[in-house]
């Protein structure tokens, strides 16, 4: 995940190069998905964002 602005420019061919050599992985999404509710780490987007983990970085993964 990149949140600033000059590293998302810096980090452009390399995004483009491992989307050339990897190809499209959206499939593997539903699979990522099972796996991360089966741990227990997902977030219900009907849910408040209060009870988001890292909401306002006042909660920590475990």
């Amino acid at each position: 995940m990149l949140g600033d602005v000059e590293k998302m420019v810096a980090a452009a061919d390399d995004l483009v190069r491992i989307g050339e050599e990897f190809g499209d992985r959206d499939f593997w999404l539903p699979e990522i998905v099972a796996h991360l509710k089966s741990r227990g780490r997902h977030i219900d987007p009907e849910s408040p964002i209060e009870t988001w983990y890292g909401h306002r970085g006042n909660q920590k993964l475990q």
